[in-house]
Formats: structure tokens, C-alpha cells, sequence
């Protein structure tokens, strides 16, 4: 029987009774291709967690809003990174976490610091908004200087701006580099519901990969008005697809 990878915790599962469940967790997993390599059969390919506990600032893992940093005490956040960071010891569910709570609109952040450099080239998150990192210890979190921010595909163009919620979007990031700091941001409009940015997980990865999914052709016998629903990034969505 084969296994697959859970996209966000990096760890193997098997099919089972929750089968259509455990689908949408690993999906992404596997319509992920590397960018930039020449995948060959036989090589193990499998995108792999490169982040630990250990390795977490909680310290410096804190909300920015408002022209401030809010929760900025270490229990807090590591509170903030258990909700948030799939790591070697700790799974991240599909619940979201909102950060970032005002009544202004406005850019709001979340940020976590690394006490040592984490490889990392890739970012999955399942969320809103965008993803920058810094190879260098924390810069300003409310500037954009000294931050890297990610790039996505969207459908087959290159794009920077806000993945919208929910959705499930892959970031990449410069070949073969560590970070220090990761930032999560959303800009928040004034004719937005909520102004909070949302989190329900995010996954590193060392190496740089792709979601080429959205660009595939599907057909099916059976129910073909819903096929499209196989290769959607978007999470909890209404239009699931079945063979009847």
C-alpha cells in the first residue's frame, strides 16, 4: 500500500477510512514539482520539513498591528508558533488564527525569529496574504527593507500580491538559502469584513517547489461539471468532486 505525505506536518501517512480527508491534506503534496530540476524516477523527491522546535525565537515571534507589536511575551509566542508552524514535533490543524485584530485597516503582520539559520526556499501556507523572510537577524517588521518578499504562481504567471482566504499557496523564495526571520502580512482594506490576516499552518521547505496543479487539463465519466474542483488551491471549498 502506498503512503503519502501530509503537506503540512512533513510526516507519512496511510490511506485509510478518512481517505477523502486525508486527501485534501496532502493534495498539494502531491501536485508539488521542483522548480528549476529535472526529476528522474527512482530519486526521492518528497518535500521534506526543515524546521524544529528547538530552532524557534519565541522570543521574537509576536502580532504587529496599528504601528505596534502586541503579544510580545515568550509564552505568547509560542503559543503564536504551535498555532501556526508545522515543525518536526508539532502538527498544525485547519483551524485559522487571525492576527492582527483592529478596527483600523491597514497592514498587520505576524513574525517569527530563528535562533540559528533555517534552509528554507519554500513556504506553504495555508491563509491570507503574502510571505517574506530575512536571512539576517529581524529587521523592521513594518518596512520592506531588509525583507524578501515570496513570489507564487498563479495559474501560470508569477504574482506577489495577497493569497486570498482560504486557500492553499506555495512561496518561493532564493535556491539554496536560510532564513533568520519570517514574516506573514496582509493589507487589510477598509471594504474588507475582517481586517485580520488569517493562518491555519505553514510548512518550509529547503528546497524550491511549485504547485502546477491549476495549470493542468482533467477529464472525467463521471460528475465532469465538478472536475475543476480536483485542482483548486482553496480549502473547505463548496464544490467537491466525486465519481457519482
Amino acid at each position: 500500500m502506498d503512503d503519502y505525505l501530509d503537506c503540512l506536518t512533513g510526516k507519512r501517512i496511510l490511506p485509510g477510512p478518512t481517505g477523502i480527508t486525508a486527501c485534501c491534506r496532502i493534495v498539494v503534496a502531491t501536485v508539488l514539482s521542483l522548480a528549476g530540476t529535472v526529476c528522474s524516477f527512482g530519486q526521492n523527491l518528497a518535500p521534506t520539513n526543515s524546521l524544529s522546535d528547538k530552532q524557534i525565537d519565541y522570543a521574537l515571534t509576536r502580532e504587529w498591528v496599528d504601528g505596534r507589536a502586541i503579544n510580545t511575551n515568550p509564552p505568547a509566542g509560542q503559543n503564536l508558533a504551535r498555532s501556526t508552524l508545522a515543525t518536526f514535533e508539532n502538527s498544525v490543524g485547519w483551524i485559522f488564527f487571525g492576527y492582527g485584530a483592529s478596527t483600523n485597516a491597514g497592514p498587520r503582520h505576524l513574525l517569527t525569529g530563528f535562533k540559528q539559520p533555517v534552509p528554507c526556499a519554500t513556504v506553504v501556507m495555508a491563509g491570507n496574504g503574502t510571505v517574506s523572510t530575512s536571512a539576517s537577524d529581524v529587521p523592521d517588521v513594518a518596512s520592506d527593507l531588509g525583507w524578501t518578499i515570496g513570489n507564487r504562481l498563479a495559474g501560470k504567471r508569477i504574482d506577489v500580491g495577497d493569497s486570498v482566504l482560504p486557500s492553499l499557496s506555495v512561496w518561493n523564495f532564493p535556491p539554496s538559502g536560510t532564513i533568520k526571520a519570517l514574516r506573514f502580512s496582509h493589507n487589510a482594506d477598509a471594504s474588507e469584513a475582517s481586517y485580520q490576516g488569517s493562518l491555519a499552518g505553514a510548512l518550509l521547505l529547503a528546497g524550491r517547489w511549485v504547485n502546477l496543479a491549476p495549470q493542468a487539463s482533467i477529464t472525467a465519466n463521471g460528475n465532469p461539471v465538478n472536475t475543476a474542483a480536483l485542482l483548486t488551491p482553496d480549502l473547505f471549498g463548496q464544490r467537491d468532486w466525486s465519481n457519482n
